[in-house]
């Protein structure tokens, strides 16, 4: 899953696994089992024409399971908020905290941006 800067509402884009096409496109997405990944020829390309590409990704297990995602929901007050900014790191960091985040149990992605709970 990557953060879609072309559609509104900051929509995020899931990619298939197996194809490597998106298969979806939604404002909400829940995912367990989550690694963080940077590539790092796709941040440089960033870095030097100064023009964001996609080359920053969630990859995990899309749920879809109600039930799993309102538990999920009922313990977003422990959630911590993860953002990316290719100008200052390698890699995703806490942003209460700056410290590095690589993987998750779980992570919530919505138009506010990305929260895990480990």
């Amino acid at each position: 899953m990557y953060r879609n800067l072309h559609y509104p509402n900051r929509t995020w884009s899931v990619k298939s696994k197996r194809t490597k096409r998106v298969v979806a496109r939604r404002e909400f997405v829940l995912v367990k089992d989550v690694t963080l990944i940077v590539r790092e020829a796709g941040r440089q390309r960033v870095l030097k024409e100064k023009r964001k590409n996609v080359h920053a990704a969630v990859v995990g297990t899309w749920v879809r399971h109600k039930a799993t995602i309102n538990l999920i929901l009922k313990n977003q007050h422990k959630m911590k908020h993860v953002t990316y900014n290719p100008y200052q790191h390698s890699f995703f960091t806490e942003t209460a905290t700056g410290l590095r985040v690589i993987v998750a149990d779980w992570a919530l992605l919505n138009s506010e941006g990305l929260w895990v709970l480990e």
